[in-house]
């Protein structure tokens, strides 16, 4: 029997609080017992014994307590019952029974249920929501398919006539040739903002010994192009080991920075514009850090090899990036920025794309219905991610298939959107964007799709420049750990998703569907927490997965579901343009990225013998190698029979000897003596800044790998542990690899 029953089944006392279960009722209401026995017959229930009939109701004399007609009839129980047709006094109901109600109409919802579209209530804005119906009754429908039609071919030629030179004019530039003085024209390199293989291979060894597959560092001018938005592009997303450092979730630029006026006019030409960075810094992150482009349209810069230099001191960046890394001793290779020659197609033009997109398809979703604005905005804004807000490739134009690639990549990753995005709509989203039917006599609201649904939509669409902003990667504790604001940022990601999650629950109280979803996204839970336990697998809930999960409970009218599903649905076209339809769970390899993965122990530093000037290793106890790392069957060729030292983040030996010899690897290493002179000849660098500490000595910053010495297959490296040199005081390196 269920709360709603028991009320029912209760009577009136009188004014004294005598109870009876036949007379206590209003006068002019004799018949109620009849109707009660009548009402019990009905509904095929009895009345409940553990509740007493005079702690129901209590009866009043006048007339707003009476329960019955106007005309002193017998009381009518309606099917549908609520407090407003029969109050009990609150006051004296137990807490069970209370608690019993209260579940009641939580589960069962109003008795009323409504979902009905925002309405404004202002004369001016209520105008507004009629146009679009005024004008389907008197323009004929192939007339306003025939203007559809031609305002987006029109749309179509304008976007194409913008984003066809970026992505297939040749990016060029012109400069003085100095043998003959004629004007030549070349090339400009396309690179991606994270994209230094060009100038440098990688972290650790990938150069090779003394770094020579990345030469030369002298006498060598790069003239490329960045796209826009490389503030944040240039991060590093997997730990990049320098000295002793480990960068991770910054953009990884060394030392550099714009160049002092007072530095700037030693230069007769004016053509150096910022300090020597280290060669592996990421050249467009870079060249934003220190003011030559701008990050809101990319832009084309130009380097220039300047060799070794003594240290990298840190330098304040612009537009509101980090200041660059400190590295404060010798490395082989640099560079500096120089004055950019006349140069073409260099900008990228996706802001302005999105801006008029965002601008064009106002009409769309303000005349047209919900079903036609809801196809043509999500395949604009997908192909708006695709090519132009955040492109999964970056179009050489200098290679005939990098745009085709780019297209066929796009048009792999939308067949299966749009069949989501059906399903969705068919769920979700077309009851919120579709107008009421015509038989309910309300009409749906052009207006609140447009400042409500549609902005909020572009928001999310615009992932790339606003949540992934965020100090949040991934939700997974590593992750967490070593990214500094990440725990706060989530706490308050996860409480606002809290807060709107119960405005919506609300919504979908008030109609009477509330019972149906949680049904729904409790079975979606278990989904989850059934995939969490799956052996070797983590889960990954990215953001477009997210998007699907949420998008189920805004398939209503009210404005809640307006704002929150149209920022929903532009996080799903977001995640499924740029990323695709990543996997909901992921092996370790692969969300380790290219962080080490610790398959092979790397060996340990036992001492430096500042007699000898040796420096001495060996392999962890029980060591053995492998067959298999990273799921790869070890080739013979591979087998790790060797040793690869790194000073300085360069490669300076490689054997199968358990030690060596500092001083004789000087002698008989020129490049490496030269710059250790180099670093001893300058008490400090061009910014003024010692390069040895206290005691004259200069930081050796020492790891140690397992390698092949017949490929170029190495180990993990050991974190890296410090020689003073010439004192030589050893530090040994902290637990770890990288």
């Amino acid at each position: 029997m269920s709360s709603v029953d028991d009320l029912k089944s209760g009577v009136y006392s009188d004014n004294t609080g005598s109870s009876s279960s036949t007379s206590s009722f209003p006068q002019g209401n004799t018949s109620f017992s009849s109707h009660a026995s009548s009402y019990r017959q009905d509904d095929n229930d009895s009345f409940p014994d553990d509740i007493e009939l005079q702690h129901l109701i209590v009866s009043d004399n006048s007339d707003s307590n009476k329960i019955g007609n106007s005309d002193n009839s017998d009381p009518v129980f309606d099917d549908e019952f609520s407090l407003n047709e029969f109050a009990p006094s609150w006051n004296v109901l137990t807490p069970w029974e209370k608690f019993k109600f209260i579940c009641y109409k939580f589960w069962y919802g109003p008795t009323d249920p409504a979902d009905d579209p925002p309405q404004f209530n202002n004369l001016f804005l209520k105008k507004f929501e009629l146009i679009p119906s005024k004008l389907n009754q008197y323009i004929p429908k192939r007339f306003r398919i025939l203007i559809l039609l031609v305002y987006l071919v029109l749309w179509f030629l304008l976007c194409y006539s913008i984003l066809r030179p970026s992505l297939t004019y040749a990016r060029t530039y012109q400069e003085v040739d100095p043998e003959d003085g004629a004007l030549k024209t070349h090339d400009i390199i396309s690179l991606s903002c994270n994209d230094e293989k060009f100038f440098w291979k990688g972290k650790n060894a990938k150069c090779g010994l003394d770094a020579r597959d990345c030469k030369p560092f002298t006498d060598r001018e790069v003239v490329f192009s960045c796209p826009a938005l490389c503030d944040r592009g240039s991060w590093t997303y997997s730990s990049i080991p320098i000295g002793d450092q480990s960068i991770k979730y910054r953009g990884y630029f060394v030392g550099g920075g714009e160049l002092s006026a007072q530095d700037r006019s030693k230069d007769n030409n004016n053509e150096v514009l910022t300090y020597p960075y280290r060669a592996d810094s990421f050249p467009c992150g870079a060249a934003i850090h220190s003011g030559i482009l701008s990050p809101f349209l990319g832009g084309c810069a130009k380097i220039s090899y300047t060799g070794g230099q003594a240290s990298f001191p840190s330098k304040p960046g612009h537009y509101g990036v980090d200041d660059s890394i400190e590295f404060n001793t010798f490395f082989p290779a640099s560079y500096v920025f120089m004055s950019v020659p006349n140069a073409f197609n260099c900008y990228d033009p996706r802001l302005l794309i999105v801006l008029i997109n965002f601008i064009l398809g106002g009409p769309v979703m303000y005349f047209c219905s919900g079903f036609v604005a809801f196809w043509i905005i999500t395949i604009v804004a997908f192909w708006t991610i695709c090519l132009a807000l955040d492109p999964p490739l970056i179009v050489n134009p200098l290679d005939p298939e990098s745009l085709p690639s780019l297209i066929s990549l796009g048009l792999e990753r939308l067949l299966p959107s749009l069949f989501i995005l059906y399903v969705l709509w068919h769920f979700a989203i077309g009851n919120t964007l579709s107008d009421p039917p015509k038989e309910s006599q309300k009409h749906g609201s052009p207006l609140s799709k447009l400042i409500l649904w549609y902005p909020l939509f572009w928001l999310g669409i615009l992932n790339n420049v606003t949540f992934d902003r965020l100090p949040v990667d991934r939700l997974t504790i590593q992750d967490i750990k070593e990214q500094p604001g990440s725990l706060s940022a989530i706490v308050g990601i996860a409480g606002l998703i809290i807060t709107c999650a119960v405005i919506q629950a609300y919504r979908l109280w008030l109609t009477g569907y509330l019972r149906k979803y949680v049904y729904l996204y409790l079975s979606f839970i278990a989904l989850l927490i059934f995939i969490s336990q799956l052996k070797g697998l983590t889960l990954r809930v990215h953001h477009y997965i997210l998007a699907m999960l949420l998008i189920p409970g805004t398939g209503t009218k009210g404005l809640s579901a307006m704002l929150f599903q149209g920022l929903l649905v532009g996080l799903f076209l977001s995640g499924a343009s740029r990323w695709g339809l990543d996997s909901i769970a992921e092996t370790t390899r692969a969300l380790r990225r290219s962080d080490p993965g610790g398959t092979v122990e790397p060996p340990v530093f036992v001492q430096f013998d500042n007699d000898s000037k040796t420096l001495s290793w060996k392999d962890e106890d029980g060591f053995d190698l492998p067959g298999i790392v990273d799921g790869v069957m070890q080739h013979p060729n591979d087998e790790l029979n060797g040793y690869s030292l790194l000073i300085n983040d360069v490669e300076r030996y490689k054997g199968d000897e358990a030690s060596l010899n500092i001083s004789k690897l000087i002698d008989s290493n020129e490049e490496f003596a030269d710059l250790l002179s180099m670093a001893f000849a300058k008490i400090g660098s061009e910014n003024g800044e010692i390069n040895t500490d206290a005691n004259g000595d200069i930081d050796l910053y020492l790891r140690i790998s397992r390698a092949s010495t017949h490929s170029g297959k190495r180990s993990d490296y050991t974190r890296a542990g410090i020689l003073k040199w010439p004192s030589g005081e050893f530090i040994k390196p902290k637990k770890g690899v990288t």
